[in-house]
């Protein structure tokens, strides 16, 4: 544990982690259920963010990316990901899902 919110979601929850910016993606208790992406917006940032989380996913995972379609590189990222594993967009939000 990090810090002491995290340390307290975890005591409460025992389910949720909430992870900060400079992540070790090796501490992740995993395979993960799901990933929610709302970070840097930068190209490479959001790009290795999802390849990270696709590979800590379990099959049958979820990946959700906020400020899709509201940000160029975050949807250049899930428009690219599309192409490997399927996507939804969910219409009348910023929310775009992925499925392990």
């Amino acid at each position: 544990m990090r810090n002491s919110r995290e340390q307290s979601m975890k005591r409460r929850s025992g389910r949720f982690t909430v992870i900060e910016a400079k992540l070790d993606w090796k501490e992740l208790p995993t395979p993960l259920d799901l990933v929610f992406l709302d970070g840097c917006h930068a190209f490479d940032y959001v790009n290795r963010d999802t390849r990270n989380s696709i590979r800590h996913l379990k099959k049958g995972g979820l990946l959700i990316w906020h400020d899709y379609g509201m940000i160029r590189d975050v949807s250049k990222v899930v428009d690219e990901t599309a192409k490997k594993i399927k996507v939804q967009a969910v219409r009348g939000t910023r929310l775009a899902i992925g499925f392990i």
